[in-house]
């Protein structure tokens, strides 16, 4: 491969010109094979050789595509409950982070419920729009969800969820059922259509997890990654913040090792993993380049505080 090929294949992967160690790795397979031979063949450094043909490398800042913050418009003043859910599920990773008007919050629970009595009559003429205000009004509710029980599967969750809409589970059986298999499907569709983290089959609990994490719950879990980032503030980090800082990588790993055993870590990061529940964990697992960037910016404003 010559260096103009490399280079081709360089700016179609990173066309702002900012690569990202991880993203490298992920990304070019062969490729970083042959940058390897052309800046030892150069006498030069990777990030030397990158910078001489306009690339910036960056060791910390990646964050996964489905994580990333978009530019999309959450309208000031809107009659239409989907464009209010589209907006917000265009622009946020997790859907939680915008906090509703009370205006807004009417909006979406009346567009939503009238969904769910759809479902129940067994009416099937349901949109793609109405799907999209029911799982953003779904993850709504769930913010003042506050069990540590991790079972997707728990009675307790997902009848709180139908009761929020006026349906008690032991009513029908058949309707329950049938409610439950249209969550799913449109939490499934929804996140599906525009990008956004779903929680992984197999060993997670994926549906449990995704909406609870899109709606920042419960409270307990994301109290306790505050104190376990302070922990490592004061006992790592000695009270000093760093831009740019590794630190916040190695910490992710450390969090992942906890509950992954091929994941080798330090033994010197004093981590506690006790207090962080299904959907935390997930995203250290799953989306580690998100999770340190959340981290460092945590710590910054702990820093600032003090």
């Amino acid at each position: 491969m010559t260096e103009n090929e490399v280079l081709e294949r360089l700016n179609a992967a990173f066309p702002g010109g900012v690569i990202y160690d991880e993203e490298y790795r992920k990304k070019l397979g062969a490729v970083t094979i042959e940058v390897h031979r052309l800046h030892r063949a150069a006498g030069q450094g990777r990030v030397q050789w990158l910078a001489a043909r306009s690339f910036t490398w960056k060791e910390t800042g990646y964050i996964e595509p489905d994580m990333r913050f978009r530019e999309a418009e959450v309208p000031d003043r809107l009659d239409d409950a989907f464009v209010l859910a589209d907006g917000v599920l265009k622009r946020y990773p997790l859907a939680g982070e915008y906090v509703l008007t009370d205006s807004e919050a009417q909006l979406l629970y009346q567009s939503a419920s009238q969904t769910v009595q759809k479902v129940l009559r067994n009416d099937t003429r349901i949109t793609v729009r109405e799907n999209v205000v029911l799982v953003l009004e779904t993850i709504e509710l769930l913010k003042s969800w506050s069990s540590d029980q991790p079972d997707e599967e728990s009675i307790s969750f997902w009848d709180y969820i139908f009761l929020q809409y006026g349906f008690q589970a032991g009513r029908s059986d058949a309707a329950r059922d049938r409610l439950y298999t249209h969550f799913c499907k449109a939490v499934r569709d929804t996140l599906g259509r525009y990008k956004r983290f779903f929680a992984p089959a197999g060993k997670t609990q994926r549906y449990y997890t995704t909406l609870l994490l899109h709606a920042l719950a419960p409270r307990r879990s994301i109290e306790g990654l505050f104190n376990i980032l302070f922990n490592f503030y004061v006992e790592n980090l000695d009270f000093q913040y760093i831009p740019e800082d590794t630190s916040y990588k190695q910490f992710t790993k450390g969090m992942r090792a906890r509950w992954n055993s091929g994941v080798v870590v330090q033994d010197d990061l004093q981590l506690r993993s006790d207090a962080v529940f299904s959907g935390l964990q997930t995203l250290f697992n799953e989306r580690p380049g998100y999770m340190a960037v959340l981290c460092d910016s945590l710590v910054e404003k702990m820093d600032a505080l003090l």
